[in-house]
């Protein structure tokens, strides 16, 4: 898929980096059940933050997943159109919608650990938020024209009266920032809350495909995902709530079962 887009013209660096990136935003919701089967690819386990000392802290996922996310933010900010980060865009809706890692769930379980207190959104390339041997070193840089960070932000709100508050974008939002952080906040475990919202975005994202809505719900997924990682931090609840899934969450694929032979 990386190669064609080259093919096609858009910057290489550009397209491989953000095609680089759809792996921390699939592990940093898979953290706890990969320290389980040691495994090795696991980008937030295999920084050097990490392996340096073998020991696994809050403070050094923090710092590895604060790295990730303002790295991560060009993508979804200024680059949202592009190939890459239309694939990542949809790391949201794969997050919530399959059964595996069960999102929603360690977003609640973890949602006590996650930092609640409102901080400026921040951006850093990925040369400059860690060093030549992968250990985060804490630089960013505050992130120009950034939205208010409100359940329904400014920019979010543009695109409403931009399109004359199409439901069917509303429900896009809905599904995959508000609905979720209020399901969070309850901090009740709702099994029938949970299926609702993955059935009611799939069928949110299927409408608005279907009206060729794709640039608005790109858009808006591509919001998403930042309000994920550095505004509602939904992403980093789910990290730690990952810690906390003994397996009881149905995530079985990635786990060992009792008996197994290694």
């Amino acid at each position: 898929m990386a190669v064609e887009r080259m093919v096609r013209g858009f910057d290489s660096t550009a397209v491989a980096f953000q095609f680089i990136m759809s792996s921390p935003g699939t592990d940093m919701v898979n953290v706890g059940s990969d320290i389980v089967n040691s495994e090795l690819f696991n980008s937030f386990l295999n920084t050097a933050d990490i392996t340096e000392s073998g020991v696994i802290t809050e403070e050094a996922l923090r710092k590895v997943y604060d790295a990730y996310a303002h790295c991560m933010t060009r993508m979804f900010i200024s680059q949202w159109n592009h190939p890459g980060s239309r694939m990542c865009a949809v790391l949201m809706s794969w997050h919530i919608q399959n059964d595996r890692h069960h999102y929603l769930r360690r977003a609640l379980l973890g949602y006590p650990k996650a930092r609640k207190r409102v901080v400026d959104q921040r951006i850093a390339d990925i040369d400059e938020a860690s060093d030549e041997h992968m250990h985060t070193n804490g630089f960013s840089r505050p992130l120009e024209n950034a939205c208010n960070a409100k359940m329904v932000c400014d920019q979010v709100q543009q695109l409403f009266d931009r399109t004359h508050g199409e439901l069917m974008l509303k429900d896009i939002w809905y599904h995959f920032a508000q609905g979720p952080m209020d399901y969070v906040l309850k901090g009740v475990v709702d099994e029938r809350r949970e299926d609702g919202l993955v059935e009611n975005s799939r069928v949110a994202m299927a409408r608005a495909a279907s009206y060729d809505l794709t640039e608005d719900l790109t858009w808006l997924m591509c919001h998403a995902g930042l309000h994920a990682l550095q505004v509602n931090r939904l992403a980093e609840a789910a990290m730690f709530g990952s810690l906390l899934d003994d397996g009881g969450l149905k995530g079985k694929l990635d786990r060992k079962e009792e008996g197994q032979r290694n």
